[in-house]
């Protein structure tokens, strides 16, 4: 057999030799492999712890949720509320402020009548002595 060179430079064979001697034996095989069963478990439960966590916020997301709207809803209700006795509160200061002006009024006539009362007598009195 003739000898063939290559333009280029053959690796020396020590690398591939000794990945060849290299290649994992049955045990360690089966040791990595349990390893790796080990971390898939670990993995699994990890996530199942995450997925309940998950769940939990999710529930726990929802109850906010529906407690928020609720606490809207009755403030809501409380500014309608507000809203209403405001307005009551006002219609009454106008009505309690036209009957002081029209008590005022009344009072004021009656003084006038009073007095014109007190005339008429002392009037009278008068045209009466002489």
């Amino acid at each position: 057999m003739k000898e063939v060179k290559l333009p280029y430079k053959l690796i020396s064979q020590e690398p591939l030799e000794k990945s060849i001697l290299e290649e994992p034996t049955l045990d360690t095989r089966s040791e990595e492999i349990q390893k790796l069963k080990e971390e898939v478990e670990r993995l699994k439960r990890k996530n199942d712890t995450l997925n309940n966590d998950m769940q939990s916020l999710q529930h726990d997301y929802l109850n906010v949720k529906v407690e928020c709207e609720a606490k809207t809803k009755a403030n809501e209700r409380l500014i309608k509320r507000q809203k209403v006795d405001r307005e009551y509160i006002m219609e009454m200061t106008q009505e309690l402020t036209a009957t002081k002006a029209e008590l005022t009024s009344r009072a004021r006539e009656r003084e006038v009548d009073v007095l014109f009362e007190r005339q008429w007598k002392s009037t009278y009195e008068e045209a009466r002595q002489d």
